[in-house]
């Protein structure tokens, strides 16, 4: 079965039925005359229709129902098409979540013994989850009208030692 615009192209049926090894009659174009229980007025019944007609159909049937969440008090709706985490929900906030984590604090490069030795800062701290207010991770799941806030770690300080530490 062709339909779609594509499937209006001159000779398809015939090249369909050549590659599929079938008989032209068994390859056939379908418009939206051919969907059951479907009241058309004043459209030309052609294969074009088919896609639009039948996703309208399957949305009726099986409507994608939505997670109401906000994320640091932006409010998202997230498909509700499986198990969703807080981790769904920061990636649909837009928010990134390596600028989300603390940088380490500068280095410094100094000579010892006539060999470079780098001294590093400390480390950043990572970011803080809360869903409801309480401590989170991005693989908690979520559910309808939670609250996830995520606060940007700490940075790390520069480097701070002292010549002895050395």
């Amino acid at each position: 079965m062709l339909v779609r615009g594509g499937s209006m192209t001159p000779e398809i049926v015939q090249h369909f039925s050549e590659a599929l090894g079938l008989p032209e009659n068994r390859v056939a174009v379908k418009g939206i005359d051919a969907i059951k229980n479907l009241f058309y007025h004043q459209t030309k019944p052609g294969p074009e229709l088919v896609t639009p007609v039948g996703i309208a159909i399957a949305a009726k049937e099986h409507p994608v129902e939505y997670i109401p969440v906000k994320v640091n008090e932006k409010s998202l709706r997230l498909f509700d098409v499986k198990t969703l985490s807080i981790g769904d929900a920061i990636l649909t906030s837009g928010l990134s979540i390596p600028k989300l984590h603390g940088k380490p604090g500068a280095a410094t490069v100094v000579t010892l013994n006539n060999q470079l030795v780098t001294v590093p800062g400390t480390r950043g701290e990572p970011l803080v989850l809360l869903k409801n207010g309480k401590a989170a991770d991005f693989n908690d799941s979520i559910s309808s009208n939670d609250e996830i806030m995520a606060e940007k770690g700490t940075d790390g300080a520069p480097v701070n030692a002292t010549f002895k530490e050395m």
